[in-house]
């Protein structure tokens, strides 16, 4: 969106991955071409609000607080840092699920370098423009299912062949590959805020808790147990 004298740019990302190490370069890059006296920090959750210069600052002034956070996730900050000779003003507001960035101003090579430059930053934590659906691939799941189900039915009421039942277990295989990478982008890919720490670099296998695990372990042995009933069949008729 522009005007006639103002130049600005928002956008926002999904899927971001930021910790405390993340944030910190993203707002140092955010407050060059400002005034760093004028950076505002305000942190919100659902007992209070904190505010500060300083990422640390407002940190620091939450830890001091009566308050509890009984959960970090319910917090969001926003951070907006300015120049009002020159005109300029960038806003970054953080939630775990989404990231949203306004810059705007009177210099619009100032405008849209900034934003390539917090995108840059974004996009290195796994940031997206759009926001990642699963439709696609439940589709997947239902038509490899749907094609397993057929050769089953067809195996059952006439004579089957070596090329039935393939085709059965590769549908079956689809099946199980579509659900396990849903599950796991689902995990894996999700936005996640950490502001007083850092996000575990271990894989995503490490990361999983034990509930993710059974589930994956689930989907595998049902694709496991469909194509021996497969064979099974086949070897019973």
């Amino acid at each position: 969106m522009t005007s006639t004298n103002t130049t600005t740019v928002a956008q926002m990302f999904f899927n971001c991955r930021l910790g405390r190490s993340e944030l910190d370069r993203m707002y140092a890059v955010a407050q060059e071409g400002t005034v760093r006296t004028a950076a505002r920090f305000t942190l919100r959750h659902d007992l209070g609000t904190f505010e500060g210069g300083s990422l640390h600052e407002v940190l620091a002034t939450r830890s001091a607080s009566s308050l509890s956070v009984p959960d970090a996730k319910a917090e969001w900050l926003d951070f907006t840092a300015e120049d009002e000779a020159a005109g300029r003003k960038i806003y970054i507001g953080c939630r775990s699920s989404v990231i949203g960035v306004r810059v705007s101003g009177s210099d619009a090579m100032w405008v849209y370098g900034q934003y390539a430059r917090v995108k840059i930053l974004l996009e290195g934590a796994g940031g997206r423009e759009k926001k990642v659906t699963y439709i696609n691939q439940g589709v997947y799941e239902l038509a490899f299912f749907v094609l397993a189900a057929s050769f089953a039915v067809s195996a059952a009421v006439g004579s089957p062949g070596w090329v039935d039942v393939l085709l059965s277990c590769v549908a079956v295989a689809g099946s199980v590959f579509f659900s396990l990478r849903k599950l796991v982008a689902v995990k894996m890919r999700r936005g996640m805020l950490r502001l007083d720490g850092e996000l575990s670099m271990e894989s995503g296998w490490r990361r999983m808790n034990v509930t993710d695990r059974i589930a994956m372990g689930g989907v595998v042995f049902a694709g496991v147990s469909a194509i021996a009933a497969v064979l099974a069949l086949f070897y019973a008729i």
